[in-house]
């Protein structure tokens, strides 16, 4: 876990630090031309450079529709254009992206939530049944998603002072969504697993954040979780013990 911290943590600093100062907003993209990827994989990498030239080139802008780390189908919309590009143009755009049948970490911080929670999990199940590691993997989860919490939902690339290229994120809702989901269904029943998941939602609540709605978001996850947390408990004293911690 250290490694796939320290992987996500230092691609998400990078992240953060290129939207300082960005205020730019991107156009709405609901009628520009559509485009589909034309091969699957892992959208892995991407030559923002290249692309950026590309768009200087045949004076539009691009929106990459699929975030970076999901897998791409090849008859998926993946790009729109704010104008019409032939053929060649549209290959040339693909030929500046990288797909995979692999995910990397350094390449995609996304990847490291998805690796710690299933660590997680699989400590949580009756076969192995370690809480002490699923406890460590929720602290990283915790750091990680402070950090998260600094960048915003955008993904947009500003060029020559303009919003040129957006590529689609996985945003902070889907994000904690996706995560708790699957902790939520390993840890509803275990009393201290449920503490420490409502600990870090309360430690997260006081985190600096780059857009307003993400104390709201880990708000209703918080709710979510006692909610189920309690149908779950055996234990009156259980459910009491909660409710203190949150009201304290």
């Amino acid at each position: 876990m250290d490694v796939i911290f320290e992987y996500a943590e230092r691609r998400l600093q990078g992240l953060i630090e290129s939207e300082k100062g960005q205020t730019k907003k991107f156009p709405n993209t609901d009628n520009w031309y559509e485009y589909k990827a034309g091969r699957s994989g892992y959208f892995q990498n991407i030559s923002i450079k290249n692309i950026l030239k590309i768009c200087d080139d045949q004076e539009t802008k691009i929106y990459i529709t699929i975030p970076k780390g999901l897998f791409v189908l090849k008859n998926s919309i993946f790009l729109k254009s704010e104008k019409q590009l032939d053929e060649k143009v549209v290959n040339s755009i693909i030929s500046n992206i990288s797909f995979a049948r692999g995910e990397l970490v350094e390449d995609n911080y996304i990847l490291a939530f998805k690796q710690i929670t299933e660590i997680a999990v699989k400590a949580m199940s009756p076969g192995v049944n370690d809480p002490g590691t699923a406890i460590n993997a929720i602290d990283y989860l915790t750091d990680l998603f402070a950090l998260r919490m600094q960048k915003n939902d955008n993904g947009i690339i500003i060029h020559k002072e303009n919003a040129t290229l957006r590529v689609a994120v996985v945003t902070f809702k889907e994000l904690m969504y996706n995560v708790m989901a699957s902790l939520r269904t390993y840890c509803k029943h275990d009393p201290v697993m449920v503490e420490k998941l409502l600990w870090m939602m309360v430690y997260l609540q006081k985190q600096p954040a780059a857009e307003d709605n993400y104390h709201k978001v880990i708000k209703e996850e918080m709710t979510t979780l006692l909610e189920q947390a309690k149908n779950s408990f055996d234990s009156e004293w259980d459910v009491l013990t909660i409710d203190k911690m949150i009201a304290g």
